[in-house]
C-alpha cells in the first residue's frame, strides 16, 4: 500500500509539472509578437469581412430599388398612355352629354323618346399598380430615400384615384345607354333617372380628364415616358384612329339621322405638347 502511495504522489507531482510547462508554454506564445500580430490580423479580417457584408447588403438593395423604380416608371407611362385616350376623347364625350341633355330636355317637353341609337361609352383600362405593391411587399420601400418614398406614394394615391373615377364613368355611361332603343313614351321617373346617370357619367368623365392633365404634367417633369395604354410604343396617330372607332366618338343617330347639336358649350382641353397636331 505504500509503494503503490508513493507512486500516485509521484504520478501527480509530474502531472502538475507538465500542466506547468504547458502553461509556461502558452503564456510565451500569448506574450509573443507572432501571436499579437496573428490576433490583429485575425480581428481585422473578421472586421472587413463583416464590413464587406454590409456593404455587398447595401449594393443589393440599391440594385432592388433601382429595379422596383424602373418597374413603376414602366407601368407608370402606360398609365400616361391611358391619360392621353382620355385627353383625346374627351371632345366626344362632352358632346355626347350635351346631346343627350338636350334630347332629355324635349322628351319633358314631347312626353316620349325618339330613336337613339350608338351612345357609347368610355374605356376603363383596369386598375394600376402591381409595381407599387411589389415595391410595398418586398421592403424596398424602406431603403429608399423619405423623399423618393413619399413622391411615388403621392403619385400612386392619385393614379388609383384616378384609376377608380374611370371606372365609375365608364360604368355610369353604360347606365345612360339605358336611353337607347326605346323609342316612344317615357315616364318623368326615367328622364330623372337618366338625368342622374348622365350627370354622375359627366362629374366623373371631367375628374379623369383634370387628374389626367394634372397627373400628365407630373409625370413628364420626372422624365416618364408615355406608351400606348397596351404598352406598345406611342403612337398618336394610331391612338388618334383608336379614339375615332369608339361608338362614343361617332355620330350619334336620332331618328335614323345623325344627330345636330343646337348648341355647344364645350371648351377645348390644353392639350400636352406631344398630344397636339
Amino acid at each position: 500500500m505504500a509503494i503503490k502511495r508513493g507512486a500516485s504522489m509521484e504520478d501527480g507531482g509530474e502531472a502538475r509539472a507538465a500542466a506547468r510547462k504547458r502553461r509556461n508554454a502558452l503564456a510565451r506564445i500569448v506574450r509573443s509578437r507572432d501571436f499579437t500580430r496573428d490576433l490583429v490580423v485575425t480581428t481585422l479580417g473578421v472586421l472587413i469581412a463583416l464590413g464587406i457584408g454590409a456593404l455587398v447588403d447595401e449594393i443589393r438593395w440599391r440594385m432592388r430599388q433601382a429595379a422596383s423604380e424602373r418597374m413603376m416608371d414602366e407601368e407608370l407611362a402606360w398609365v400616361r398612355g391611358a391619360f392621353a385616350y382620355h385627353l383625346l376623347s374627351y371632345p366626344c364625350v362632352a358632346n355626347r352629354s350635351e346631346a343627350l341633355f338636350e334630347l332629355i330636355d324635349d322628351a319633358r317637353k314631347t312626353k316620349k323618346l325618339p330613336d337613339i341609337r350608338g351612345i357609347g361609352s368610355t374605356r376603363d383600362f383596369g386598375t394600376y399598380g402591381d409595381s407599387w405593391n411589389f415595391a410595398q411587399s418586398s421592403d424596398v420601400m424602406l431603403h429608399m430615400t423619405p423623399k423618393v418614398a413619399m413622391d411615388y406614394s403621392s403619385i400612386w394615391v392619385d393614379v388609383r384615384y384616378w384609376a377608380d373615377h374611370s371606372s365609375r364613368a365608364r360604368l355610369s355611361w353604360q347606365a345612360v345607354n339605358e336611353l337607347g332603343d326605346r323609342p316612344g313614351p317615357v315616364s318623368d321617373d326615367l328622364l330623372d333617372d337618366a338625368t342622374r346617370d348622365l350627370i354622375a357619367a359627366v362629374r366623373a368623365s371631367e375628374t379623369v380628364v383634370g387628374m389626367g392633365l394634372k397627373n400628365d404634367e407630373k409625370f413628364a417633369k420626372r422624365g416618364i415616358k408615355r406608351l400606348s395604354p397596351d404598352g406598345d410604343p406611342f403612337d398618336l396617330k394610331k391612338l388618334r384612329a383608336d379614339v375615332s372607332e369608339q361608338y362614343i366618338c361617332k355620330p350619334l343617330m336620332v331618328d335614323g339621322k345623325p344627330y345636330k347639336l343646337r348648341e355647344s358649350t364645350a371648351k377645348p382641353l390644353p392639350l400636352p405638347k406631344d398630344l397636339q397636331g
